[in-house]
């Protein structure tokens, strides 16, 4: 953490917050490029394709958006409206709160440290979509990666086609939907109420183990996955393997709903997949974000 905002630092300029002139019909967005702090923004925000902006304890009224290659920095700040991250935009976002939706489009990604993200937050094709002790509504991500650690969703997760999906000490108040992740999925002392379900895995799909137990208030649903291990957990639902290209592997679990197909009996065999995971270098990709938008400010 401490890298982090050193690089934070070091990477943004001096402060410059405009407007542009009033329109009769409507207020303008205003425009960030380097530092504010301790103001409130009336309306819009823009950060213009390039731009590095860095909030401190701010309010935007309206909504933010990050344009093509431009980054945003928010600490203690709350945007009222929704945010829009572009083409090869990056957000982080140290304790703040977002009222409005969330949505990243091909965006470099986004970072969340604490806070809250009050509705849904989507992502598509979106480098990475990390949250650490960060309340959000729900979540979509479609070919990205997604972490979520020490969090909580109040509704569903949802994603497809992600290099990874991981769920580490965080709760689920909704379903779980991972689909087709090329590095596989993990579950790690987590809790998930609704439904959860992983297909097409094309790497290892650990549920619970040496990473910590997972409690499953509902079914679990594992289809046509590289690997399977299911150790340690509790699973309230039915448990229901099939198509898995190796017999799942796993031991002492609760499986209050019973198990069928390749779980009906598991390998009491130790666990036979790896358990690291390789995350984004978040202050590497900081650092290379903001070097190539450090201009004068506007």
């Amino acid at each position: 953490m401490q890298t982090r905002r050193i690089l934070i630092a070091a990477a943004l300029s001096a402060l410059a917050l405009t407007a542009l002139p009033a329109a009769a019909s409507a207020r303008p967005a205003a425009s960030c490029a380097g530092t504010a702090a301790d103001l409130t923004v009336h309306g819009d925000l823009l950060v213009p394709p390039g731009a590095s902006c860095r909030l401190t304890r701010v309010t935007v009224t309206g909504r933010v958006t990050v344009a093509p290659g431009a980054n945003l920095v928010l600490e203690t700040t709350t945007v009222h409206g929704g945010l829009a991250a572009e083409s090869n935009a990056f957000v982080a976002a140290e304790a703040s709160t977002v009222r409005g939706r969330v949505r990243l489009t091909a965006a470099y990604g986004l970072d969340a440290h604490g806070g809250r993200l009050h509705a849904p937050v989507t992502a598509e094709n979106t480098g990475f979509l990390y949250a650490t002790g960060t309340a959000l509504d729900s979540l979509t991500s479609t070919g990205g990666e997604t972490y979520l650690a020490s969090a909580r969703v109040d509704g569903r997760v949802s994603t497809r086609d992600d290099r990874f999906t991981d769920l580490d000490d965080t709760v689920v108040l909704g379903s779980l939907s991972i689909t087709g992740p090329a590095q596989g999925a993990r579950l790690c002392a987590s809790e998930v109420d609704g439904d959860v379900t992983v297909t097409g895995a094309r790497g290892p799909v650990r549920v619970g183990g040496d990473c910590g137990y997972a409690v499953l208030g509902a079914r679990l649903t594992l289809t046509a996955n590289a690997a399977v291990d299911v150790t340690g957990s509790t699973v309230r639902g039915p448990l229901s393997c099939r198509d898995n290209a190796t017999a799942p592997t796993g031991g002492g679990n609760r499986l209050r709903g019973g198990a069928s197909g390749q779980c009906a009996t598991l390998s009491a065999s130790p666990p036979a997949l790896a358990g690291g995971r390789a995350y984004a270098d978040i202050a590497a990709r900081l650092a290379s974000a903001l070097a190539a938008a450090t201009g004068p400010a506007f």
